[in-house]
């Protein structure tokens, strides 16, 4: 209820989303801001907003097989929960890819601009099969100690802000989380129990090259 309220206080005063997070930074004093919103790439404009409205911005460009995420959205059924998917005249693996595809190509786009030393790219496989040196990479970028807990993200589960707004409302986020207990490197390439004929596009395979995936 105090969250709540204290949106509507700023939605009144017409603070815009670059206030927002100015407020945001200073309360969190030496912390740092993380922001993981998949949606931010669904339009190339709105990751350009990253590079104007921050101030050296690093960015982690995490990667999966097209498979593996056209597997996992398939199973949450991720098009129900956004409006303008569920009236789209394609199925659920079609959206699946064409999100997969163009989420990819403006990241890419984006990051033409963006100075080598601010990004780095991680591939989901990698970080589940090689946790620790994979974790470790991404702690030297972003200028971070490695702790052993950055490799127990289901540790203390009901310690975390995992649930929705309401009481009834879908967590955001892994809709799996409380069914994992540790991370696993079986999950990798699960889909492959799932996906044995390739039907991707060949711009897809195209993109998913220049992250070393082949057909």
């Amino acid at each position: 209820q105090e969250a709540e309220s204290l949106m509507k206080e700023y939605q009144d005063e017409g603070i815009n989303v670059k206030e927002f997070y100015h407020l945001m930074q200073e309360w969190l004093k030496d912390k740092i801001l993380v922001d993981k919103t998949p949606s931010y790439a669904y339009n190339i404009d709105i990751l350009k907003r990253a590079e104007i409205d921050f101030e050296n911005a690093f960015y982690i460009h995490l990667v999966r097989h097209p498979y593996g995420t056209i597997r996992s959205f398939e199973e949450a059924k991720l098009d129900l929960l956004v409006p303008f998917m569920q009236k789209s005249s394609f199925t659920r693996r079609e959206l699946a890819e064409m999100i997969w595809l163009v989420s990819h190509q403006n990241i890419l786009e984006f990051l033409k601009d963006v100075p080598a030393d601010r990004q780095i790219c991680v591939r989901f496989e990698d970080l589940v099969s090689y946790s620790q040196s994979t974790v470790t990479t991404i702690c030297q970028f972003l200028g971070l100690e490695f702790h052993p807990d950055m490799l127990q993200p289901y540790k203390e589960k009901t310690e975390r802000m995992t649930d929705g707004l309401e009481v009834v409302s879908q967590m955001s986020g892994d809709l799996k989380f409380y069914l994992h207990q540790g991370i696993s490197a079986d999950i990798a390439y699960r889909w492959k129990q799932f996906h044995t004929v390739d039907f991707l596009g060949d711009i897809t395979w195209d993109i998913a090259k220049i992250f070393g995936y082949g057909e």
